[in-house]
């Protein structure tokens, strides 16, 4: 990242762009596009970022994390990893699960993103899945 793309609060210009542009529009995540944020395991930070989607039944995404031998936010999630999602403008907490290719549930994943973006190589990288329905937080 160049000086130029970097904000005061650390997230790149382009992703304040089209995150803005989601809350705007009040996107539905279902739709292909949602924004993201993973808390890092031994830091603490919160990175938050656009992702594209593809629905996965009607109430899961799958995420295919771009470049992931050098993208490192996906190696933050847990088995049932809490993270925080655009969707319909609003950000709402959802569970993250891992699939790695193999199994089962990594070959249905990978078939509903190829179904939704034809154009994108889906490698033998990793998917993630959100399942969208409601997390119950825990109380302090």
């Amino acid at each position: 990242m160049t000086r130029r793309q970097r904000s005061l609060d650390r997230l790149p210009v382009r992703h304040r762009a089209v995150l803005g542009y989601l809350t705007w529009r009040r996107t539905p995540a279902q739709a292909g596009w949602a924004g993201l944020t993973v808390t890092g395991r031994t830091t603490g930070r919160r990175f938050t970022f656009p992702v594209m989607t593809a629905p996965l039944g009607r109430t899961s995404l799958v995420i295919l994390p771009g470049h992931p031998d050098r993208k490192t936010w996906w190696r933050n999630l847990d088995p049932h990893a809490e993270v925080v999602v655009l969707d319909e403008g609003s950000w709402t907490v959802a569970r993250a699960r891992l699939l790695r290719p193999g199994s089962l549930d990594f070959s249905v994943a990978r078939s509903a993103y190829v179904a939704r973006w034809p154009r994108v190589r889906v490698a033998a990288g990793p998917l993630v899945v959100l399942d969208l329905r409601r997390v119950r937080l825990p109380s302090a």
